[in-house]
């Protein structure tokens, strides 16, 4: 069941982080931070509009997901693994 749990505060930190990044967005445009440039190829992180939406998307159907399966697995031994694999 702990494992459960951190699933869902993993999922509740990216609603709240794509909350934080559509705030950012809308206020002062695309993120791009580039840490490694090697030759032409450079490593980085772009921030904008579709991918805060699909953060914030992605987190709610995982903290759906963990509620539902730490209220549905109570007592079960495989709810343990389940989490893990989650």
């Amino acid at each position: 069941m702990i494992i459960l749990r951190v699933a869902r505060s993993f999922a509740v930190a990216m609603i709240l982080a794509a909350l934080v990044a559509g705030i950012r967005l809308f206020y002062q445009g695309p993120l791009n931070l580039v840490p490694v440039r090697v030759g032409e190829v450079a490593l980085g992180l772009r921030v904008d509009v579709l991918s805060a939406v699909l953060l914030g998307f992605v987190g709610c159907v995982g903290a759906l997901v963990a509620t539902y399966s730490a209220r549905n697995l109570v007592g079960q031994a495989r709810t343990g693994r389940f989490g893990w694999l989650l």
